[in-house]
This record gives C-alpha cells, sequence and structure tokens, in this order.
C-alpha cells in the first residue's frame, strides 16, 4: 500500500451518494456480483429501510495513495436474541436478517479491488477485529469460501470469534456467451421441449403476444403481476417488495432496459417477469404465471425461454436464476448451468453470543448424528 501503510477511513450516512463513482469503479475493479454491490441497488435500499431498522450506516474504505481498494458497507442495530441476550450487530447493507418487510440481497461482497484483494481484504479485516463497537457481524448472502468468507475468517482469527454458517441456498445461472441456439443446444430434450414447444402449441391455439412495459406502464404491469402472484402462491405479494423493486425498475427502464415483459394469450396475461441488468448479466429477480389449459404447455417456462432468447440477442453474457426454489420442483436446475452455494455468515465476538450460538450449534449437530446413526 503507499508508504507502505493501509488507512481505513469510517463514513457516515452523508458520504455514501459522494462514494458512488468511485465505489462504482471499485466494483468494476473486483469479482462480486454488478447488480446487489452496486451504489445504485444500495443507496436505494438503504434509502428505503435504514430508517425502518432505526440503524445507523458503517462504511469502511482502504486505500492506497488517492484510490479506493476496498469498501466494506454495514447497517449496525441492536439486535435481541433468544435468552434475553442482547448485542449490536454490524450486518453487511443489502440485508437485514431475521428482520421481516425487509427486502434482501443475494452475492452480497465487500468490494476488493482484485489485483489488490490480498491487502485491501486483510486491511479491512485488521480494522474490523480492533473495532470493539460491535458484538456481532453478519453477512447474508455471499459466495461461500469467496473473498468476503475469507475476510470473516480473517476477523475471526484476530478477535478470537466464533463464525458459524447460520444458513445457505443455491443461486443457479446459466453462461450465454455462445448465444441461444448453443444454449439449447446444450439442454435435455425435456427442458428444451418445455421451452420451444410450448410455443408453437400455445401458438396454435391462440393468439400470443409478450410485450416489453415502458415506464408509463411499470404500474399497471406491478397490478397484473400481484395478481398472477397471488393466484399462484394464495398470498399477496409484500407491497415492500413491490415499491423496492419498482423504484430499481423504473431507473432500469429509464436506461433502456427490458425489465418487465407480460405474456398474453387471446388477450389475456398469463406470466409476468421481472428482470435487472447489470454488468452484462441478466438477473430473473421475480416472476408469476397461471395455467393454461392446453396440454403440455407451460407459460411459465414458456416466458423464461423468451427472455432468455433476448437476453442472448442483447449480448447478455450470464443469466442470474438467483437462490431458492420453484413451488413444485427445483427447475433452476434443468437448464444446465452451475451452482453457487451462498451462505449467511455469523460473526460473534460478545461472549454471550459465542456461548448460545455455539451451544446451540453443537446440540444440533448432535442431534443430527443420532438421527442418522438411527439412535
Amino acid at each position: 500500500m503507499a508508504q507502505g501503510r493501509e488507512v481505513v477511513v469510517r463514513r457516515g450516512p452523508s458520504d455514501l451518494v459522494a462514494l458512488g463513482e468511485a465505489w462504482d469503479g471499485l466494483l468494476a475493479r473486483s469479482s462480486a456480483d454488478p447488480l446487489f454491490n452496486s451504489s445504485a441497488w444500495l443507496t436505494a435500499w438503504w434509502s428505503q429501510y435504514g430508517g425502518k431498522l432505526g440503524a445507523d450506516l458503517d462504511v469502511r474504505s482502504a486505500t492506497l495513495g488517492d484510490e479506493l481498494v476496498g469498501l466494506a458497507l454495514f447497517s449496525r442495530r441492536r439486535v435481541a436474541h433468544r435468552l434475553g441476550i442482547a448485542g449490536l450487530r454490524l450486518e453487511a447493507l443489502g440485508t437485514a436478517r431475521g428482520t421481516p418487510g425487509v427486502a434482501f440481497s443475494e452475492r452480497t461482497e465487500l468490494l476488493l479491488d482484485a489485483a489488490r484483494a490480498g491487502e485491501a481484504g486483510a486491511a479491512l479485516a485488521r480494522d474490523l477485529a480492533i473495532d470493539p463497537s460491535w458484538d456481532e457481524l453478519c453477512v447474508a448472502y455471499t459466495p461461500e469460501e469467496g473473498p468476503t468468507h475469507r475476510v470473516f475468517r480473517e476477523v475471526a482469527a484476530s478477535c478470537g470469534g466464533y463464525l458459524r454458517v447460520a444458513d445457505y441456498m443455491e443461486a443457479w445461472e446459466i453462461a450465454l456467451g455462445d448465444g441461444f441456439e448453443s444454449f439449447l443446444a446444450g439442454l435435455g430434450a425435456g427442458t428444451r421441449a418445455r421451452l420451444m414447444n410450448s410455443r408453437k402449441r400455445l401458438a396454435e391455439a391462440g393468439a400470443v403476444r409478450e410485450r416489453l412495459l415502458g415506464a408509463d406502464e411499470l404500474e399497471h404491469g406491478w397490478d397484473i403481476f400481484c395478481e398472477l402472484h397471488e393466484l399462484r402462491w394464495q398470498r399477496s405479494f409484500s407491497a415492500h417488495w413491490r415499491q423496492f423493486y419498482g423504484s430499481t425498475a423504473a431507473a432500469q427502464v429509464a436506461r433502456g432496459v427490458p425489465v418487465m415483459s407480460v405474456l398474453e394469450f387471446d388477450g389475456q396475461p398469463i406470466s409476468v417477469l421481472v428482470n435487472f441488468r447489470a454488468g452484462g448479466r441478466e438477473y430473473s429477480m421475480a416472476a408469476a404465471f397461471r395455467p393454461v389449459d392446453i396440454k403440455r404447455v407451460s407459460p411459465g417456462w414458456l416466458h423464461l425461454g423468451l427472455a432468455i432468447e433476448r437476453a442472448c440477442a442483447d449480448g447478455m453474457q450470464a443469466f442470474d436464476f438467483l437462490g431458492g426454489e420453484g413451488k413444485n420442483e427445483q427447475y433452476k436446475a434443468a437448464f444446465g448451468g452451475t451452482a453457487t452455494r451462498l451462505v449467511c455468515l455469523q460473526l460473534l465476538r460478545a461472549r454471550r453470543l459465542k456461548w448460545f450460538y455455539r451451544n446451540r450449534d453443537r446440540a444440533r449437530d448432535l442431534k443430527r448424528r443420532l438421527g442418522s446413526s438411527g439412535t
């Protein structure tokens, strides 16, 4: 680092927007996900949820001379655990574990310049380890064994904390660089039929049209989405998700991104997709559809195929299905992509928190071992 020293600076809320250009420049030089770690995504998230959480903003930057090489974005708040135990949680911006009514991000990372990831990560780890102002450090959901996971290990080793994987999920993505025909050729016969034969059967049965919605149509599109979502899942789509996604969707549409598409059959909407784009990637953010009374036609699969074909035509390099599973099947695995295990990391430093979670994890592991042994 400059003159052999790393400099870590804490910033407050007024500096978050000011970091924008340097922040996104660092993001482009890092291996972190280009959507969920971007200034646009996280400043919008903080604007909507910071007040609801009653949290303070905690931003730490590692610099080399005047160049930003590391950035850690956190919220800080008091969190109640079981047995009346409470503590100060420092949590990666974009999630609020255990708090209902707050949207969460995926592939959350500390931002580290790829050329200096070791130095920048070590600087941030040292600063976090010597800072006595937190009892718990948390990030969700970050790639297992990725750069952020490694920094958390460094912090744990330095401060004597207990690092645990509190939760996990698999996120699936497919590469699109070779084009749509190559993508289709790599699919199994059954998956390819569900994507492509459904188009033909539906067109033979009636009038099929896909519409990409403009800025002045988004609110109506969200109304359709919410209707189909409730029909599919028998519960309402969360109002806060609609507001947060809606603001991001409007910003992306203003830049010409095809965010929301509606698939219609005989003039009636049967599927709605909400997809965002960043850094050459397309993200399948939300989907809702209604079944049609036509054999071997799946509106959801058909619509996904259209979105993937459009992403290929527009030069997208990857299609990210994100984490989680479908209602009846893990349909994401059928597309032949790769899975990344995303973990929620919880680093406990306060003595009572370490004691509680260590004992809880031991009891859970013992129960699992006894169950697997059949005793």
